[in-house]
């Protein structure tokens, strides 16, 4: 059975993680609570599928509610996936996308790639760090050392960012090989479970420093239970102006 040994080598990725990037995980939670506790707001980006992070992250059950996720159409997949992976190849299109957004100094930026070799994450972040944000990635360095970047500087978004965190995903980010398959021979996606899995950890590491400075956590409850539409807006209420899509 091919879905019982893709979920078993799921769970030996996952390992991986837990067992190179925790002390990674752990600081950027750190970060994150340093930042909220001065009320600073958590900023997201991706493009294709990485998009879904930002999701994953804003008015999110259990999850933090100061974060901004940054959403560009044009950088989705519901808007044409090969318009996306052509416009994410574009020098200069992050900074227009960045400017719609309320970013300052000394908050917190995290961008979400694979490859991490396309220019608009890459500028993504260096236009982040220009602006005083402090810069989180999370990408694969697997497949970024295997692939040149398409970034005219010729450098990867794991040389940019201030803290890299690797998904451990391979080179192709399907995880199970089997004879007969084209390209890397491999089947099974694995960086959108690797992705949320990592980023649910720095959420409960952030909340836990939080608890830990003395802060209440700003967190979102689900709202389809009772009392959870009433503490959200009370919560959201106070960073309505900074969470543009609110």
């Amino acid at each position: 059975m091919w879905a019982k040994e893709y979920i078993e080598e799921l769970f030996e990725l996952e390992k991986k993680i837990l067992d190179s990037q925790m002390g990674k995980i752990v600081k950027a939670g750190e970060m994150i609570a340093k930042s909220i506790a001065k009320g600073g707001v958590l900023h997201v980006f991706g493009t294709g599928h990485s998009h879904m992070f930002s999701e994953e992250l804003f008015a999110r059950a259990g999850g933090l509610i100061p974060v901004n996720a940054i959403l560009e159409p044009s950088l989705m997949f519901q808007d044409g996936v090969f318009k996306c992976s052509f416009l994410e190849r574009i020098p200069e299109y992050a900074a227009v996308i960045l400017d719609r957004y309320d970013v300052r100094k000394g908050e917190i930026m995290m961008i979400f790639s694979l490859s991490g070799r396309n220019a608009v994450p890459i500028e993504m972040c260096l236009e982040a760090k220009n602006r005083g944000l402090y810069t989180i990635a999370i990408t694969s360095l697997n497949h970024a050392k295997a692939s040149p970047s398409r970034h005219f500087s010729g450098k990867y978004l794991y040389e940019i960012a201030d803290l890299v965190i690797d998904n451990c995903s391979k080179v192709g980010d399907a995880l199970l090989e089997k004879k007969g398959l084209p390209g890397t021979g491999r089947v099974g996606a694995t960086s959108t479970i690797t992705g949320s899995m990592i980023l649910q950890s720095i959420v409960v590491e952030a909340v836990e420093k939080l608890i830990q400075y003395g802060k209440e956590p700003p967190l979102m409850v689900c709202p389809n239970i009772e009392g959870g539409d009433e503490h959200n807006r009370k919560v959201f209420s106070k960073y309505k102006n900074r969470l543009k899509h609110l």
